[in-house]
């Protein structure tokens, strides 16, 4: 289960405190600064592309994550709803 308490709130990655993080944090850090695909966001972070599917997925009970397509209508594109 997901807490909403210990997701960090950070601006940029840069902003993270130094201590072990989650991948949930890594993709909610990212997901709140712009819109990204789970393979952007795997590049960016070197994670396994269904390390970030299961985070998203378990980010997407808890916040409000707004999944678009792209133009082609393939590959979901994800950001956090302001």
């Amino acid at each position: 289960m997901i807490r909403p308490g210990k997701i960090v709130r950070a601006s940029t990655i840069e902003d993270i405190p130094e201590r072990k993080l989650t991948v949930k944090d890594k993709v909610f850090v990212l997901l709140s600064q712009n819109e990204y695909t789970t393979n952007e966001i795997a590049l960016k972070l070197n994670i396994s592309d269904r390390m970030i599917r299961e985070a998203i997925m378990q980010l997407k009970r808890v916040y409000n994550i707004k999944e678009t397509r792209c133009r082609c209508g393939h590959s979901p594109i994800y950001t956090v709803k302001k």
